[in-house]
């Protein structure tokens, strides 16, 4: 006589994990790392913060992939709310995440828009440090870090030339049409400015 046997089997979900992070300013795929970051003077660095993570439950049980980059001495920047600050936090709440096909693992990326005057810290004691938060449909997660170094950098953008318009002979600029040359700072590091000028030159004789 035959007889019938009914077997089950329940599958519980396990949380993810992160196998790598980098930080590189080379593209949202390489899996390089940078030794330290220069920033851009007067605009703003790409940073990539990549990686790969694994989840038993399949690639596609991780859902949300969030990233920040911060200065390690302030500590990591809270992932929710809207509390970046352009000196020493930054975040990534949005990563994009691509499933390897065949594999229980996923490789994430997150862009990161460095500003020219983000805190250096290659010649102190501190660094900046990436956190990697990866999360599944059921809320389970896992974190990473991984840290760099941003590169000081002295700069400044002003013009070539000043216009002073037409003025007569013996005649001076004053309070009302004095020119204004601007000097702006680039780079992330405190300057000190020294100005100074000669004569100028003209057809007959010099303007002090």
């Amino acid at each position: 006589e035959a007889i019938s046997v009914n077997t089950s089997v329940s599958i519980t979900n396990v949380s993810p994990s992160i196998d790598e992070v980098h930080i590189n300013t080379v593209s949202a795929t390489s899996s390089s790392d940078a030794y330290e970051v220069i920033p851009t003077p007067g605009g703003t660095k790409t940073l990539f913060i990549n990686g790969i993570a694994t989840d038993p439950n399949g690639a596609n049980d991780m859902n949300v992939v969030s990233a920040s980059f911060s200065r390690t001495a302030s500590g990591a920047c809270a992932l929710s709310g809207v509390n970046d600050d352009k000196n020493s936090c930054y975040k990534n709440t949005a990563c994009t995440v691509t499933p390897i096909i065949n594999t229980d693992k996923t490789s994430f990326s997150c862009p990161i828009e460095l500003a020219y005057f983000a805190d250096a810290t290659a010649l102190s004691s501190d660094n900046w440090t990436a956190f990697v938060r990866v999360s599944d449909t059921d809320g389970l997660f896992a974190t990473a870090t991984s840290t760099t170094d941003v590169v000081e950098i002295l700069a400044a953008d002003m013009g070539s030339s000043i216009d002073f318009g037409s003025l007569s002979a013996g005649e001076s600029t004053n309070t009302d049409t004095n020119v204004a040359f601007l000097i702006k700072q680039t780079g992330n590091s405190i300057t000190d400015l020294q100005v100074a000028g000669t004569n100028m030159t003209c057809t007959s004789g010099t303007i002090p």
